[in-house]
């Protein structure tokens, strides 16, 4: 079993806890080649403010992208808005 932490963890945490890097991308491995997953996907309720802790800022949570076409969370998240804008 594995455990991947999402980027609003990241964000609620201040950067305590990291995401993990994927993106799901479609037959990347050639022909005849498939991935499976069973994934249950827990967030905050959709109305969360999703801020940094006290003392914490978003220089803590930024980090680069490894995955070339997902735009890092520098340019997906703004302190204060909510789970459902972000």
């Amino acid at each position: 079993m594995a455990f991947q932490v999402g980027e609003s963890s990241q964000i609620l945490s201040g950067g305590l806890l990291k995401a993990t890097p994927h993106a799901v991308m479609s037959n990347p491995l050639g022909k005849g080649i498939s991935r499976n997953t069973f994934a249950c996907f827990l967030g905050p309720n959709y109305k969360e403010i999703m801020s940094t802790p006290d003392g914490k800022s978003g220089i803590n949570v930024y980090k680069p992208s490894v995955i070339a076409k997902v735009p890092g969370l520098e340019k997906r998240w703004t302190e204060g808005c909510t789970f459902e804008t972000f």
